[in-house]
């Protein structure tokens, strides 16, 4: 298996914590609605500096899951690390 990017591993980190990914739609300044995916901490608040290319990286190597969420009007959809060792990930 293909090793981690030092940005994949501190967002492992943070998922340990209890952070997680989130998609959803969002408008931006000008009313443009646009798909983001977003890392955020145990508290929900965004991680700066990581995106879809850090979750793709995590997805790929098979280390997320899906998880229920409530249905809105945003379409959100999280990710939470499976419950596997990610030792050798590193």
């Amino acid at each position: 298996m293909k090793s981690l990017s030092k940005k994949a591993q501190r967002a492992i980190e943070v998922m340990n914590d209890g952070g997680y990914w989130r998609e959803q739609l969002e408008t931006g300044f000008h009313g443009r609605e646009q798909f983001h995916t977003r890392l955020r901490d145990k508290q929900g608040h965004v991680v700066k500096g990581f995106g879809f290319q850090t979750k793709t990286e995590l997805e790929n190597a098979g280390l997320l899951r899906w998880r229920e969420t409530a249905r809105s009007s945003s379409w959100g959809r999280e990710w939470i690390l499976k419950e596997v060792s990610i030792d050798h990930a590193a």
